[in-house]
């Protein structure tokens, strides 16, 4: 029986998402998307550690495995640095509402990757989930507007913009089987689903650190590489840019996870995971009511069949 604060704590969280998703878009037009990503990035690893210190006693979980290290910290180069690299250039080319949109396929993308890697099989239900949800996508990306309404709107949907976003969601769809990989002892085990008990007994606060740690290591190693350094510091020292990255490292890695956790410790994972995917969905009111944008009735039907396609798909597996 659900008491109402398990699903509450999944809405919750993505609005949680939704409101990092806007603060994010707004400061990468602002002082540039490598630059929110280094300083969120930071800024959530710092969050996750004292969290850990005062969760778990630790700041950092030393005693796990070399296997674990290994292939949890791949999941946080590959979802956390590639693939949120690539999504918060979206976020400045396309806008917040249609590179959320396209993280709906995370889902999918994990779920053919397991199939291709770890021999996952889908269900006819799970197939079904994926269609919806690539057809709900689609439905949006491809619709044609008069160069009045292009010239009114914030969002302009670009082919490099839509490249950018589906790579973010691919990002995150193989990062996170690359997270179940080190949450077993081995790919075979995590393909048959690691039968008995797992291996690493690991929470995932300490498993979003480690993902943390490594891409915020590959985010410093660009900032040397590609001589970022003076953007950042700009960044640090502008105000509403600055804000606005707090804002979003704070709701969204942070808040966003915990709320999550405690959705998933309530009601069934797949549930949990289906109301957190709603953020498509939430964020078409609040950018009416922050930007007066207009939304089309086939971009609310669109984003509607998405998120739907993620429930059938989670519920399916």
């Amino acid at each position: 029986m659900f008491t109402g604060e398990g699903e509450l704590a999944g809405l919750l969280a993505a609005g949680c998402w939704t409101i990092s998703t806007l603060a994010f878009a707004s400061a990468g037009r602002r002082v540039g998307s490598i630059a929110v990503n280094i300083i969120r990035m930071v800024m959530a690893l710092l969050l996750m550690t004292a969290a850990c210190m005062v969760l778990d006693g630790r700041l950092v979980a030393l005693e796990l495995s070399g296997h674990f290290w290994l292939w949890m910290s791949l999941s946080g180069v590959v979802g956390f640095f590639l693939g949120d690299l690539a999504l918060f250039r979206a976020f400045v080319l396309i806008g917040p509402r249609l590179s959320s949109l396209l993280m709906a396929l995370a889902p999918p993308f994990a779920a053919l990757t397991a199939w291709f890697w770890l021999d996952e099989r889908l269900s006819g239900l799970s197939m079904l989930g994926m269609a919806l949800t690539l057809g709900g996508v689609a439905w949006v990306i491809l619709e044609t507007r008069t160069p009045e309404e292009r010239a009114r709107s914030l969002e302009h949907v670009s082919p490099w913009g839509v490249t950018l976003g589906i790579g973010g969601a691919l990002g995150q769809g193989i990062g996170l089987v690359m997270a179940k990989v080190a949450m077993a002892g081995s790919a075979e085990e995590a393909a048959v689903g690691i039968a008995g008990e797992p291996i690493e007994q690991v929470s995932a606060l300490v498993s979003t650190q480690v993902r943390a740690a490594s891409a915020t290591a590959c985010f410093l190693l660009l900032l040397l590489m590609a001589g970022q350094r003076r953007k950042v510091i700009a960044a640090c020292r502008h105000p509403s840019g600055l804000g606005l990255i707090t804002l979003g490292a704070v709701v969204g890695p942070f808040l966003g996870v915990a709320l999550l956790l405690r959705s998933a410790q309530l009601v069934p994972a797949g549930i949990a995971q289906t109301l957190a995917a709603t953020v498509p969905v939430l964020i078409l009111p609040c950018l009416v009511l922050l930007y007066r944008q207009k939304v089309s009735a086939r971009s609310v039907t669109g984003a509607c069949i998405a998120v739907a396609g993620v429930a059938v798909l989670l519920h399916g597996g």
